[in-house]
């Protein structure tokens, strides 16, 4: 089995579907993870989920469509 422990994960649109999948499975292979969504709440729904593991987990609200976001 493939191990992430000691890599950082950027996902963006985390907060549903293909992100949220890829952010547990990357999380359950030891990856650190940063958290990127448009939507606060499911964002921070889903960095709860994980065990709000604030070491390795980084939740960060942002459009990222939009340059100024």
């Amino acid at each position: 089995m493939i191990s992430f422990s000691g890599k950082t994960v950027l996902i963006t649109g985390a907060a549903g579907g293909i992100g949220a999948a890829t952010a547990r499975l990357m999380h359950a292979h030891g990856a650190s993870l940063v958290l990127a969504d448009a939507q606060a709440a499911p964002l921070e729904a889903l960095r709860d989920s994980l065990g709000g593991d604030a070491a390795r987990v980084h939740g960060v609200t942002v459009d990222v469509a939009s340059e100024a976001s």
